[in-house]
């Protein structure tokens, strides 16, 4: 009897363990987001756990011809947001914005309901996220 019951507990054990990991996932960075869609809207992508290795640069923009500046438009699957990343190697003062952008049926056309800018020079800079739209754009310059 006793054999009977450490078989049992050898099989059962095993089997609860891999029963939690699929109802509730391995930890990893995807689950440590702590936003999703709009209520990523104004939240930093990297103390969020947005930006992680699903990240995807939807487009880039040169800033410079010499310098290898440029800025690029970010956006997480995993939280459903987006923010510009800029990059300053020549540390020139740049600043940049994106823009969350949803559809109006009323005027047929997209209509900006999101703004977050940031400035900076020299290295890798970003602004908070806008979440939760239909479209994304953005915009940098020399500041």
């Amino acid at each position: 009897m006793r054999s009977k019951r450490k078989l049992i507990a050898m099989v059962t054990a095993p089997t609860l363990i891999a029963g939690a990991l699929a109802l509730f996932g391995p930890a990893s960075s995807a689950s440590a987001a702590t936003c999703f869609a709009s209520s990523c809207t104004g939240k930093n992508p990297e103390t969020s756990g947005c930006s992680d290795s699903k990240t995807q640069t939807l487009e880039s923009m040169s800033l410079n011809n010499a310098g290898g500046d440029y800025a690029q438009l970010r956006y997480s699957p995993t939280c459903q947001a987006a923010w510009i990343k800029i990059y300053s190697g020549s540390y020139t003062s740049y600043t940049g914005s994106i823009y969350g952008e949803n559809w109006s049926s009323t005027l047929l056309d997209y209509v900006v309901r999101c703004t977050e800018t940031v400035h900076g020079a020299g290295g890798s800079f970003y602004s908070t996220m806008c979440g939760g739209y239909d479209t994304y754009d953005y915009s940098a310059a020399q500041w």
